[in-house]
């Protein structure tokens, strides 16, 4: 059974939970997943949350000069302003896409 302290500090996953939001349980080696069916919330509370919103990124590598390398990380949304802005003229090395958590 919670104590009233646990219970205040879980209260806020469970809120999220009943409006249909995703939860995560804390894996063993600290990485985060999504709860696929049910939760039972019978773990430390310190180890659910709710999942965080995220932001589609990009990170742009380019060869400005010979052997001068350079990189730009912004949304996708910034993509477009970034390619076709400041650089342009140069030569792009490789892209990265990856996921940023929002608070």
């Amino acid at each position: 059974m919670f104590t009233r302290e646990k219970i205040k500090e879980l209260l806020p996953v469970l809120q999220a939970y009943a409006e249909g939001k995703v939860i995560q349980i804390k894996n063993l080696d600290g990485t985060w997943r999504d709860v696929l069916y049910d939760p039972s919330f019978t773990d430390f509370p310190s180890n659910y949350r709710v999942k965080p919103d995220t932001k589609q990124m990009v990170t742009l590598v380019y060869d400005v000069k010979e052997g001068d390398v350079t990189s730009i990380s912004c949304t996708l949304g910034e993509l477009s302003d970034v390619v076709n802005g400041w650089y342009k003229p140069f030569k792009l090395i490789k892209e990265f896409h990856w996921e940023m958590e929002v608070q």
